[in-house]
């Protein structure tokens, strides 16, 4: 009988000729259906959480990214019921605004001040969205170091191993050509959900997508 990895070879020599991103989806799925993966950590339920995109490393190059992030990661956090509610992300942008000495605030306290029992903190490591500004090629990359703490205990609760960075989450969206001016900010939105979902599903039972790049944990 042939594996699937066989499957999936046999698979990759014939969509060659299927044009259609959906078309070869569904063939994928039809040759080798979705597997359950399983979270890498289970939330405590009946939380409130405070998702808290940073980009202290490196200011982003697109400052809407982080408001995109934290929307659509509260939004997968609520539809599948990770948290019974989440914080927005302009009462986290006031307070940064109110508070002289916010970039040295603990990430606890921040998560305190706002009312929240756990925080989502994403450390944004690289943001891209084209290799030459002049040019019509547009391809999204973005990574980010993910960690869950517990604001009470001022902890640190997911990873618990020798990561102190975190957990490292990358997304890199297909290669587009575009003229369109505008197309950078639909490009931009486009991989804040791809990032949200990958970070949501790290924290649920999901399906894997054949098609997507595979999540990897930072050393």
């Amino acid at each position: 009988m042939p594996t699937r990895a066989t499957l999936l070879i046999a698979l990759g020599l014939t969509v060659t000729v299927i044009s259609g991103c959906a078309t070869i989806r569904w063939a994928l799925m039809a040759f080798a259906p979705p597997e359950k993966v399983q979270p890498q950590y289970t939330l405590e339920p009946g939380q409130t959480v405070l998702v808290f995109p940073d980009d202290w490393h490196e200011p982003l190059s697109y400052p809407p990214l982080k408001r995109m992030l934290a929307e659509q990661l509260n939004f997968r956090l609520t539809r599948q019921d990770l948290a019974a509610a989440t914080v927005p992300y302009t009462e986290l942008l006031d307070l940064q605004s109110r508070e002289n000495d916010f970039a040295t605030t603990a990430i606890a306290t921040v998560g305190s001040r706002l009312g929240a029992n756990l925080v989502v903190y994403i450390d944004v490591r690289q943001f891209h969205l084209k290799e030459n500004l002049d040019g019509p090629l547009w391809q999204g990359r973005m990574s980010a170091y993910v960690k869950v703490l517990d604001v009470a205990r001022s902890k640190r609760v997911w990873p618990e191993d020798g990561t102190p960075e975190g957990y490292l989450v990358e997304v890199e969206l297909p290669l587009t050509e575009s003229d369109d001016k505008a197309y950078g900010q639909r490009l931009a939105a486009e991989l804040a959900a791809t990032m949200a979902d990958r970070i949501a599903k790290l924290f649920y039972v999901s399906l894997s997508d054949p098609l997507a790049p595979p999540v990897r944990e930072g050393t």
